[in-house]
């Protein structure tokens, strides 16, 4: 979310509008919190709209008002 999000601030128009679609609440908490230093102010920034769902469902609500620019996605493996 830190890295991609700032590239796509800084590469947009400031009359663009941002929607991030993180699908773990702890994700974003992260963002705020211990990795604030490494996603500075982008979620602050007016033009960035954060939801937790899943991205899927979020672009299928939308109907057509969305255009999906980017999508990562980070698979950990799991303990």
């Amino acid at each position: 979310m830190g890295f991609t999000l700032r590239a796509a601030l800084t590469a947009l128009p400031t009359t663009a509008g941002i929607t991030v679609a993180e699908l773990m609440p702890a994700i974003v908490a992260w963002g705020k919190g211990p990795m604030a230093g490494i996603f500075g102010d982008c979620s602050d920034d007016p033009r960035v709209d954060i939801k937790v769902v899943d991205v899927r469902r979020l672009i299928n609500s939308t109907k057509g008002a969305m255009t999906p620019s980017c999508s990562m996605s980070t698979m950990a493996p799991m303990a």
